[in-house]
């Protein structure tokens, strides 16, 4: 059974580079085209706004609060997975780049604790978009790496497309953790994901689509837990739970359970 335990583990290196400051002071050249903006590691998000604000209980409200269950752990895993990547992002923007033969290089390097970490974000601009790369040195998860590659990805210029994918080191060339993207507008964008094991075979899947108040999460592959798939209207709060192998159960604008229509 695949697990998130690594995932934590790589916390500990989001609390070491919170409390580190920067050794790296390259200064922009005069004559150097403008760099690109650092991308976040999530542009797409689940809108489980309708589960945030409301908490029923109650034997009625138990599949919607089931539903809720789903968001929040979907909305936990992505952001477990993808935490570290967003922590490397944001640190190696706090310095400016350098640009030589067409690439834009960040750098960021921190010895606290005793922990020696380099990191090194490259941007280079490709036909409709741009190629981001995050390279690691030094100590990583506790193990020594020298320009372990991280984080790889592309996406378009304005950013509202493109995918992200991250390696393990000492693993293959396949990544353990994809994330594509489409966003068209705040109220209309998705998101697929896939978690692999170090050989590269897909373990597990989550998928999100919102389009205006329409939102339908998909689960596939989870271990002990059928393939689901989970929709709610943001605007009625009305929705619905299909699992594979059983009838679908809906709730109602109220929340409470009720026949599907």
């Amino acid at each position: 059974m695949f697990t998130y335990s690594k995932y934590s583990s790589y916390l500990i290196l989001v609390i070491v580079f919170a409390m580190a400051g920067c050794s790296d002071n390259s200064t922009t050249g005069a004559d150097q085209p403008e760099p690109p903006a650092i991308p976040a590691a999530t542009p797409a998000e689940i809108n489980g706004s309708i589960f945030d604000n409301n908490n029923p209980s109650g034997a009625e409200f138990a599949l919607f609060n089931e539903a809720a269950t789903f968001a929040e752990t979907a909305s936990a895993q992505i952001s477990g997975g993808t935490a570290l990547g967003q922590t490397y992002l944001e640190f190696t923007q706090s310095n400016d780049p350098v640009y030589q033969d067409g690439i834009w290089s960040w750098t960021f390097t921190s010895n606290e604790n005793n922990i020696d970490v380099s990191v090194r974000t490259t941007a280079e601009q490709l036909e409709g978009g741009y190629q981001w790369d995050v390279y690691i040195s030094g100590s990583y998860n506790g193990e020594a790496v020298s320009e372990f590659q991280f984080l790889s990805g592309f996406m378009s210029e304005n950013g509202d497309t493109g995918n992200w994918e991250y390696f393990a080191p000492g693993g293959s060339d396949q990544p353990i953790l994809e994330y594509q993207w489409e966003k068209i507008d705040e109220t209309q964008s998705s998101f697929s994901s896939i978690f692999s094991g170090i050989n590269g075979n897909e373990l597990q899947r989550i998928n999100f689509i919102r389009d205006g108040s329409d939102n339908t999460l998909e689960y596939n592959g989870f271990t002990n837990l059928f393939d689901v798939e989970i929709y709610w209207n943001s605007e009625n709060g009305s929705g619905y739970i299909d699992r594979e192998g059983s009838d679908r159960r809906c709730w109602d604008e109220s929340f409470i359970e009720s026949a599907c229509s």
